[in-house]
């Protein structure tokens, strides 16, 4: 009997641990504009290895009215994280969003730190400039 109880609970451990590796990497995009105001962000999910080139999914594009929370698999990378780039059609600069740096608009993940919030703060002008702020939590560089 004991041995049978030591196979049944070995094998819920793997079960587990199968299914933590199983779970997708994500970022939520939170609006923290005034008044929460609707914001357009283009933004990729990022890919990269240590010491490899960042690959890059194709643009895509979310109308964030509070937050909207994007799920991604690290597909064999070490790091992968959502770099926005561009709100309300305005481009960043790359330096701004550089995606495996700290104190960027842009959040990092790996196995370890899997979630991140991604605040993200536009205030326009009656210019049509504006004012773009980024806060992150969470992720691997907080």
């Amino acid at each position: 009997m004991k041995i049978k109880s030591v196979g049944v609970l070995c094998g819920a451990m793997i079960c587990g641990l199968l299914t933590t590796n199983a779970i997708a990497n994500e970022v939520t995009l939170f609006n923290a504009s005034p008044g929460h105001h609707p914001v357009t962000v283009i933004y990729k999910v990022a890919h990269k290895n240590p010491g490899g080139a960042t690959v890059f999914s194709a643009p895509q594009t979310v109308e964030l009215k509070h937050d909207e929370v994007i799920s991604f698999d690290l597909n064999g990378y070490q790091l992968a994280g959502v770099v926005p780039v561009s709100v309300n059609g305005h481009e960043l600069v790359a330096s701004v969003n550089e995606f495996d740096n700290a104190k960027r608009c842009s959040l990092t993940t790996d196995a370890k730190h899997t979630s991140g919030i991604l605040a993200i703060k536009y205030t326009a002008y009656p210019n049509g400039h504006g004012n773009l702020g980024c806060r992150v939590t969470g992720g691997l560089f907080d």
